[in-house]
Order: structure tokens, then C-alpha cells, then sequence
């Protein structure tokens, strides 16, 4: 099925940040700066594994490259429609958004969150 993957992440996300809204009250700040970057650290090497797998490959008992400059264009291109669609805001305005329907307080970084996780 086309979009399985994103729908299962979004789903993933959603249930995740209702989650965490729910036991942030019992957790203590320093533990949750601690799993906020333990997280990014997670998603950082599982993207780096992804690229990579499909980037690096040996041919010929060799180390080869592959699609390097695929990823740089792809970069550039997808950091100008980012820009000139303005999306980072509209992100902004759809964490605001979550944040009214799960009642999380404006001194949570929620939002920035999940702009964070929808880049």
C-alpha cells in the first residue's frame, strides 16, 4: 500500500506526543531533555543508516558511491520549496493548532517539537 509507512509514522507521533503530554506531569525535566536527545541522536543514526545503505556499496572489492549528487540536489530543492512555500510556519501553526486540542500549556515546547518531528 502506497503511504503505509507515513500514515504509520504519523499515527506513531500522534500517539506518542499524547502520551508524552499525559506522563510529562510525573516526569522530571532533566530526564526529558535527556530522552528529547537521546530520541534525535536515534533518528539521526537511523537516517544516516538509511542514506548510507543505499549510498555506499562495494563493487569489484571495492567502497563505491552512489547517488551522491542525487541527495545534494535533492537537499537544495526541497530546502527551496521549503522556503519559498514557507512551510516551517504553517507547521508552526498547526503545532499551536495540536497544542489547543491536547491542552498542553504554553510553557511546554510542544510545538517546537513537533515541527521539529514534522521537518
Amino acid at each position: 500500500m502506497i503511504g503505509l509507512g507515513t500514515i504509520a509514522n504519523t499515527a506513531a507521533v500522534l500517539i506518542g506526543g499524547a502520551i508524552g503530554l499525559f506522563l510529562k506531569k510525573g516526569i522530571k525535566k532533566s530526564l526529558q531533555d535527556s530522552l528529547l536527545q537521546a530520541m534525535g541522536i536515534a533518528v539521526l543514526f537511523i537516517g544516516i543508516g538509511g542514506t548510507l545503505s543505499q549510498m555506499l556499496v562495494f563493487k569489484d572489492g571495492h567502497l563505491e558511491t552512489t547517488g551522491t549528487m542525487l541527495m545534494i540536489f535533492s537537499l537544495l530543492i526541497g530546502t527551496l520549496i521549503g522556503e519559498i512555500i514557507n512551510i516551517e510556519a504553517k507547521l508552526e501553526r498547526l503545532g499551536e493548532f495540536a497544542r489547543k486540542v491536547f491542552h498542553a500549556n504554553e510553557q511546554s515546547k510542544f510545538v517546537d517539537a513537533f515541527v521539529t518531528v514534522t521537518l
